[in-house]
């Protein structure tokens, strides 16, 4: 829904976070795809390493579950069309 923009975004409550290509690409995933082995295979990663990758991305964004983790990275518009994001590398938004 706010990726074809039937409803607002939110805004986040917090700052982006610092998030690698992988972390990045797991979110996209997690967003886009319901099955574990589907975010899996989306996010380039071994089925049996899902769970310790979605429970480090979770940590690093400070998210309870999923659907907040996906609710918070469209306030911070990491799951836009063109995604603005933060590099560990420094960079920011």
């Amino acid at each position: 829904m706010f990726a074809v923009e039937l409803v607002a975004p939110p805004t986040a409550d917090r700052p982006t976070p610092e998030l690698s290509l992988d972390q990045l690409l797991l979110l996209r995933a997690v967003a886009e795809h319901s099955e574990a082995r589907d975010i899996a295979v989306a996010a380039k990663i071994a089925p049996a390493d899902f769970r310790a990758a979605l429970a480090q991305l979770l940590a690093d964004t400070s998210a309870q579950g999923t659907t907040q983790l996906v609710i918070l990275a469209h306030g911070w518009k990491l799951l836009t069309a063109e995604p603005t994001c933060t590099m560990q590398s420094g960079a920011s938004q």
